[in-house]
């Protein structure tokens, strides 16, 4: 029996064929251009940063972001939960985080492997901020809770350290002493701001130092854990002595709500920020202003978030959820201010000559983004920091330089990127659902009609009220075509005149391959293929005569959302709700390459930028690029 077992693992390892080792191919991530917190008007988001001040960490819908603050670019996510993220918090030795949601749950994971170490049901309403006891081993979550606004967990078991209870509204924030002996404090909507002790956690004395009608907004212990410092909706920050609760000082200058603080390493400064759109940094002992960071006067140049990073990096996060770098030498401009989506991307488009990627959100907004800089800024609308569209972009493309977006909101826009500028929209009988460029001309696709739009003027329009609903459309590559994906379950090609950009007649349907509503098609570059992908997950690949080339390429297990090939027509990748992307080869119809859960709540476009690089948007508002060698893999498999 032995000699058996030792010849059959001996054969298995050293005579099986190669490819039978390797079912999936490894990929690896390059960037990660991340998403900006989510913000509320009128309501404090706690950032925190982990121990070394170097990181900060926030939540964005499902998604918790772990980011370098000198370095943008590096960013670690976590998206295993199932309901929007509210607060998040690093441990002090680094080596875990919690994260809440909108129920209650508390979850502790590893930063290294992202394991789930436990799962705790703290409160029973949405967790607005959460903090670690200097001994790694505590958790306070505060919030908004059925009863229950304020517990201290041992994060391990989920047993409760004592007794906060006696508060008769939401808490706003709470924060526990850096060091020993044990304590905590939490701000609260009935004007309070109590001191507890511990473990157990017993109450020590309560505050009510703010303007009546007017409750505190933040609490944060100093550094080094002498004193504490309360923020509020009166204008006012107070300081208090750690030990007793005692009141020590108070500062003012604020002519709005102050949302959030954050003390300087040395703990002999702070920063706050708040409704007026300001930013301030006041002396901790003279309680005198130092600095004022002036934004702008729009609603969403309110600042709800401050953090103090190592030395003077100084950061406040606006309500549109830019992120902004201070500058001490120059206070009334930002160093830096770094932008992205807080809101699923719907569309993506690269610009070769420029190595830049062009994404657009389900709010309407198109941000600019490089490889070695990530985010370069936003195209505008009407004004600054206002969404190009009114709703969701369902699809972008490159003409020339031209960047051409095509909204839920009944129109067509032409963008300059280079000026960041409108150059003018075309209108439509109903919002888009796709859209592709080549040559001069644009092909969009509402569901009742097909537009094709040339020097920012409709030239063609083939409409169709009483037909299936169209769900995309593309133009070959000879400008002579037309291919209409169906809710019919068929894929409807129309001629097309290359001189005047007329649509004429249905020359052929391609039919007997898709189950169900057809979503995605793409011509090859060299106009061999035509690829479509369907709402039951299969892909087809059709050659111009209509006649099945590959019949159905079934690996993902939810819609396709994208198809686009590589220049060079020798490798498709397809994206789809399935958080996964599937790059294939018409040659080798039997291999593929897999990348698995490439974004949390689906992928919504995947397109090569280089031969061996793939760009990728999804639902977690984040966009990744991945390095893979398509040519070696599939030759290691066809080998």
């Amino acid at each position: 029996y032995q000699r058996r077992v030792f010849f059959f693992f001996f054969f298995f390892f050293f005579f099986c064929p190669r490819r039978m080792a390797l079912p999936f191919v490894p990929f690896t991530q390059r960037n990660v251009y991340g998403c900006t917190p989510v913000m509320e008007r009128g309501f404090p988001t706690h950032i925190r940063t982990d121990a070394s001040r170097e990181n900060i960490v926030y939540a964005c819908g499902r998604t918790v972001v772990i980011r370098n603050i000198r370095n943008p670019l590096l960013v670690d996510t976590y998206s295993e939960h199932n309901r929007n993220v509210t607060a998040a918090a690093i441990s002090v030795s680094r080596q875990y985080c919690c994260s809440a949601d909108e129920t209650g749950k508390v979850r502790v994971w590893d930063l290294a492997n992202k394991s789930l170490k436990s799962e705790l049901q703290v409160l029973g309403g949405p967790i607005v901020d959460l903090a670690w006891c200097c001994e790694n081993k505590r958790i306070l979550a505060v919030g908004n809770g059925k009863g229950t606004h304020a517990k201290c967990v041992a994060w391990d078991g989920g047993n409760s350290l004592g007794d906060l209870t006696g508060v008769s509204k939401r808490i706003t924030s709470g924060d526990m002493r850096p060091k020993r002996p044990m304590a905590l404090i939490t701000a609260s909507e009935d004007q309070t701001v109590n001191h507890y002790e511990g473990p157990p956690f017993r109450f020590r004395k309560g505050n009510r130092d703010h303007v009546s009608g007017r409750w505190s907004n933040c609490v944060r212990y100093s550094p080094d854990g002498e004193r504490f410092v309360s923020v509020g909706g009166d204008g006012r920050g107070v300081i208090y002595n750690a030990n007793n609760s005692d009141r020590l000082s108070d500062f003012s200058g604020h002519t709005g709500s102050i949302y959030s603080v954050s003390w300087s390493p040395d703990g002999t400064r702070l920063l706050t920020c708040g409704a007026d759109k300001t930013a301030r940094i006041f002396d901790a002992n003279t309680m005198q202003q130092i600095s004022l960071f002036q934004f702008g006067n729009e609603t969403h140049d309110m600042q709800n978030s401050t953090v103090w990073g190592a030395g003077d990096q100084l950061l406040t996060v606006s309500l549109s959820g830019n992120i902004n770098y201070l500058d001490l030498a120059n206070p009334s401009r930002p160093l830096r201010i770094l932008k992205g989506h807080n809101k699923a991307i719907t569309s993506l488009a690269y610009h070769p000559p420029t190595r830049g990627l062009f994404s657009g959100s389900y709010e309407g907004v198109v941000n600019t983004w490089t490889y070695d800089e990530g985010n370069t800024g936003s195209i505008d609308g009407a004004s600054r920091d206002l969404p190009i569209h009114n709703n969701n972009i369902a699809r972008m493309a490159l003409l020339g330089n031209t960047l051409v977006t095509a909204g839920a909101d009944n129109c067509v826009k032409f963008l300059d990127p280079a000026r960041r500028t409108c150059l003018g929209s075309v209108d439509l009988d109903m919002a888009a659902v796709d859209l592709d460029c080549r040559g001069d001309y644009s092909v969009v696709t509402t569901q009742r009609s097909v537009y094709v739009v040339k020097n920012l003027a409709t030239v063609s329009q083939q409409h169709n009220a009483v037909g299936p609903k169209k769900n995309a459309a593309a133009i070959s590559p000879e400008l002579n075509e037309v291919a209409v994906a169906c809710e019919d379950n068929r894929v409807r090609i129309y001629q097309l005149d290359a001189a005047t950009g007329r649509v004429g007649e249905e020359i052929r349907q391609l039919v007997d391959g898709h189950s169900c509503s057809v979503t995605a098609v793409r011509y090859s570059p060299d106009g061999r293929f035509i690829a479509s992908g369907d709402q039951n997950r299969q892909i087809m690949l059709w050659d111009r005569e209509g006649r099945i080339v590959v019949h159905q390429w079934s690996f993902h297990s939810a819609r396709i959302t994208s198809l686009a090939w590589r220049d060079d027509s020798k490798y498709l990748v397809s994206a789809s709700i399935d958080s996964h992307i599937i790059v294939w080869c018409p040659e080798q119809p039997i291999h593929r390459l897999f990348l698995q859960g490439c974004h949390a709540g689906g992928v919504v476009q995947a397109l090569f930028v280089e031969p061996n690089v793939i760009a990728s948007a999804g639902a977690d508002a984040c966009i990744r690029t991945w390095n893979i060698n398509v040519d070696e893999h599939f030759q290691r498999l066809r080998s």
